[in-house]
């Protein structure tokens, strides 16, 4: 409408400072964000190895370059985000976060797998549906573990992702 664009440069560092009110951030690590904003390329993300690390398990990075950051004398590994991993947008249904209890789905899980383990030859289908926040997800995993002799195709329409920053289209 009035002709601006926006174009976003960012840089992610991550460690301990003090900031004051009404002051601009100091030391190295401020330094070092503000030095990999100004590296970055429009609508770019770039990380330290430090950031990189922490981020790693849910989101893909490409390595970008080795660059001089803040105050510091030497060069380092400097990556370029790229996005959420796939796995991650189902990463509440991996077995290693399966460290709680079911609770309150006792008989569902029942039924679902007295259905799977019903001795015939007919293909088994088991379509689980519900409102958000019941637990079908949890559900579904407690499924997947008592019935592992079974190939588990899943698909599920997951909204968050027509808002998340992060999300590939």
């Amino acid at each position: 409408m009035h002709g601006a664009s926006l174009n976003v440069h960012l840089g992610m560092h991550t460690g301990v400072f003090t900031t004051y009110v009404d002051s601009t951030p100091e030391g190295h690590v401020a330094n070092a964000a503000l030095a990999l904003s100004r590296y970055a390329e429009q609508n770019q993300i770039l990380c330290t190895s430090d950031a990189q690390a922490i981020l790693d398990p849910h989101t893909e990075f490409k390595a970008h370059d080795k660059l001089n950051l803040g105050l510091s004398i030497q060069t380092e590994p400097v990556f370029r985000m790229v996005g959420e991993r796939l796995i991650e947008a189902f990463g509440f249904m991996r077995g290693t976060r399966n460290h709680h209890e079911l609770i309150g789905r006792e008989k569902e899980l029942e039924t679902v797998v007295s259905l799977l383990n019903k001795p015939n030859d007919v293909k088994k289908v088991v379509h689980i549906h519900g409102e958000a926040g019941i637990g079908k997800s949890r559900l579904l995993q407690e499924v997947r573990a008592n019935a592992a002799s079974y190939q588990h195709l899943v698909a599920q329409c997951l909204p968050e992702h027509q808002n998340n920053a992060l999300y590939r289209y």
